[in-house]
C-alpha cells in the first residue's frame, strides 16, 4: 500500500458521517463507489451525495481510493462488460463536479451586504452677521444650508424668551418680521430667532438661536 493509499484510508476512517437519517451508510457509499451495487442504486446514492456535503466528501474519498483499482480493471477490459456500472457512476460523478462548481460560482456572484448610506449632514446657518443691526421697517431674516424644496418655520423672540412672532409653511429661506411685532423692542435691542426646517426627505432639523439687533 502506498503512502497516498494510507492517507486516503485514514481520511475515510476520520470523515464525519452524514447528519441526516436519509444518508446512506458507509458500506453503501463504499460499494457504490467501487461498482458493487446495481447502477440504479449507485445512481440514487450519488444523487443524494450531490445535495449532502458530508456524503459528497465520503463519495470523493471512496472514488479516490478505488481509482487505481478501476484503472487496472479498465486495462483488463472489465469496464466493457455488459451491465458493469462504471459508465452511469462516471456520469453521476461528472454531475457532482458540475453541481459543486456551479455552487462555488454562485457563491462568488452573490452580492455582498448593501453599503450603508450615511445621511447628509444639514446645518441651518444665518446669512446675516451675528448681532448685525437690521432696520425696524425691513427686519428680514435670511438663512442658508438647506436643500431646495425644504419647508420652514421661524420663531422670533427676545433673549429673555419673550415671544414676538412665529411663521410656518415658508418655502423661501427668508422671513420679514412685521414692524408691529417689533414695537416692544427698543432701538438697539436684541431679537433672537431660530428656524425649523422639514427637508425633502422628511427629516426635521432646527437651527441654533441667532441674534440680531433692531436699528
Amino acid at each position: 500500500m502506498s503512502l497516498d493509499d494510507r492517507s486516503l484510508r485514514e481520511a475515510w476512517r476520520a470523515r464525519e458521517p452524514g447528519p441526516g437519517a436519509s444518508c446512506p451508510d458507509s458500506d453503501s457509499v463504499w460499494q457504490a463507489a467501487s461498482g458493487e451495487l446495481p447502477p440504479a442504486e449507485a445512481a440514487r446514492i450519488a444523487e443524494h451525495a450531490s445535495a449532502c456535503a458530508a456524503c459528497a466528501e465520503a463519495w470523493r474519498l471512496a472514488r479516490a481510493m478505488h481509482g487505481p483499482v478501476a484503472a487496472d480493471e479498465a486495462s483488463a477490459g472489465v469496464a466493457a462488460e455488459p451491465g458493469f456500472p462504471w459508465r452511469p457512476l462516471l456520469a453521476v460523478a461528472a454531475l457532482l463536479l458540475l453541481t459543486f462548481a456551479g455552487w462555488s460560482l454562485l457563491r462568488q456572484s452573490e452580492p455582498g451586504p448593501a453599503p450603508v448610506l450615511r445621511e447628509t449632514v444639514v446645518e441651518i446657518r444665518s446669512s446675516l452677521g451675528d448681532d448685525t443691526p437690521l432696520p425696524r421697517g425691513a427686519f428680514v431674516l435670511r438663512w442658508e444650508g438647506t436643500p431646495e424644496g425644504s419647508i420652514y418655520a421661524v420663531e422670533v423672540g427676545t433673549p429673555d424668551l419673550r415671544s414676538l412672532d412665529r411663521a410656518a409653511g415658508l418655502v423661501d429661506a427668508e422671513y420679514r418680521v412685521p414692524v408691529e411685532r417689533l414695537e416692544s423692542v427698543e432701538a438697539g435691542g436684541s431679537v433672537a430667532w431660530r428656524v425649523e426646517a422639514t427637508l425633502p426627505d422628511g427629516r426635521q432639523i432646527t437651527s441654533v438661536t441667532f441674534i440680531n439687533r433692531v436699528e
